[in-house]
């Protein structure tokens, strides 16, 4: 017997996870997303949301929730409006992973986030407008270089709460920026340093 090819393995994968949303099957698709990331395979990432992300798909998956009782409650609780400027829309969650809409620009605030990183990687595809960032490596330069105190977050997965520690004291200098527009998907590994910028009233929605 011949054994797939990559290119072979890739598209039935996708095309599992575009039938599961065809069908509404969301149990078993949350099932599946799980399995598929447990290794930490980077390009599994990008498999996922190149599927999700097609509007026919995307648009049957949130019909789903809002029609399913069970999968509404718990996208309205794990919901919230984030404090560096966007609201957090949790469409699915698994033991290992969250599909989560971010809509930039629905609120008065200016969309300037704080410097921050993240405890494990993801994949974001720009649905609508634009995204503009700018990334930041650790200098002991204090010239052209921002000085802002440094905090560990830790959160509680059962209780829901979370706690800041202060590290102290830490100067970060811009390396690069960025601009995605929509239709792009790009990779944020763990520990990049990195803020969204976006222009005051400028309206992005991201999946990731």
């Amino acid at each position: 017997m011949n054994s797939m090819t990559p290119t072979q393995t890739l598209q039935v994968r996708k095309s599992i996870i575009a039938v599961h949303i065809l069908n509404g099957n969301l149990d078993e698709l949350i099932l599946l997303i799980d399995d598929l990331i447990i290794n930490n395979d980077y390009n599994v990432l990008g498999e996922i949301i190149s599927v999700i992300s097609k509007p026919e798909l995307l648009s049957l998956l949130i019909h789903l929730i809002l029609n399913k009782q069970a999968f509404f409650d718990k996208t309205s609780i794990e919901s919230y409006y984030h404090e560096n400027g966007f609201h957090k829309i949790v469409l699915l969650s698994g033991s290992n992973f969250k599909l989560r809409l971010h809509h930039f620009g629905a609120s008065a605030k200016v969309p300037m986030e704080n410097i921050h990183d993240h405890r494990w990687p993801f994949v974001s595809s720009i649905l609508h407008g634009q995204l503009n960032m700018d990334i930041f490596e650790v200098t002991e330069a204090k010239s052209n270089a921002e000085e802002l105190h440094h905090f560990v977050y830790n959160s509680n997965k059962e209780t829901g709460f979370y706690s800041t520690e202060l590290q102290g004291v830490t100067y970060l200098q811009r390396s690069e920026s960025r601009s995605y527009c929509a239709g792009d998907q790009y990779l944020m590994l763990p520990n990049e340093l990195h803020r969204i910028k976006n222009q005051s009233g400028a309206e992005s929605i991201t999946l990731i």
